[in-house]
C-alpha cells in the first residue's frame, strides 16, 4: 500500500472524473455540528465525536453515510467502516497496525449527541450517487482485500471516498490520500 502520495486526484463532476490539482483542494471539507434533523440527508457523511476532550472537541470522529432516514423510528441508518474483533472503541482508534475491517450498516437515533456532517464543496459527487456508491461499497467490499488501520485506511478515508472518489483522512496529521485504497475501490 503507498502512503504517503499527496492528494493528486479529485473529483471533477459527477460523473466520478478525477483532475489532477494540488492538495489545497482537499481544504475544501468543511464540519459542520448537526442540531436539527433537517440537516439529515441520504448520502451526507455524518461522523460521531468520540472522546471528548472539551465542547465540541474530541480525540477523533468516527465517519459514515446515510443511506436511509426513518421519520417513523427517529433514526437514519449508516454505513460505516470499523476494525472487527477489537474489545472497544478506543483500542480500535489508537492502535496503528493493520486489523481485520468490519464495513456494516447501523440505525442511529436522531438525538446522538456530538454529531457533524461534512461539506465538499464542488469536491463531492451528488447525494443520490453518494448514497449508490455507498451501497455498491457495501455490497462488495470483503472482496477488497483491504485493511483497516488508522492511518492509512479508516472510517473516515471510506467516507470520503464514497463522497469524492478519492480515500483520505483529515484526522491524520498530514492530510494525504491513499491512492492504493482509491484504485482498489474504484476497480470494486
Amino acid at each position: 500500500m503507498q502512503v504517503g502520495k499527496p492528494v493528486e486526484e479529485i473529483v471533477d463532476d459527477q460523473r466520478g472524473k478525477r483532475r489532477k490539482d494540488d492538495s489545497s483542494e482537499i481544504e475544501f471539507k468543511k464540519e459542520k455540528k448537526i442540531y436539527a434533523t433537517t440537516d439529515f440527508k441520504i448520502g451526507l457523511e455524518v461522523a460521531f465525536g468520540r472522546l471528548c476532550l472539551s465542547k465540541d472537541q474530541f480525540i477523533y470522529k468516527h465517519h459514515g453515510i446515510i443511506t436511509n432516514i426513518c421519520d417513523c423510528t427517529n433514526q437514519f441508518e449508516i454505513v460505516e467502516l470499523t476494525a472487527n474483533d477489537t474489545p472497544g472503541v478506543f483500542s480500535a482508534a489508537i492502535s496503528s497496525r493493520n486489523m481485520r475491517p468490519k464495513i456494516m450498516k447501523q440505525f442511529i437515533p436522531f438525538d446522538e449527541p456530538d454529531l457533524f456532517c461534512y461539506d465538499y464543496k464542488h469536491l463531492s459527487f451528488s447525494n443520490e450517487i453518494i448514497k449508490e456508491r455507498t451501497e455498491l461499497v457495501f455490497r462488495t467490499f470483503s472482496q477488497s482485500g483491504l485493511q483497516y488501520n488508522l492511518k492509512t485506511f479508516n472510517c473516515e478515508h471510506l467516507a470520503s471516498y464514497c463522497t469524492t472518489g478519492v480515500a483520505f483522512s483529515k484526522q491524520i496529521p498530514i492530510v494525504e490520500i491513499n491512492k492504493d485504497a482509491t484504485e482498489t475501490l474504484d476497480k470494486m
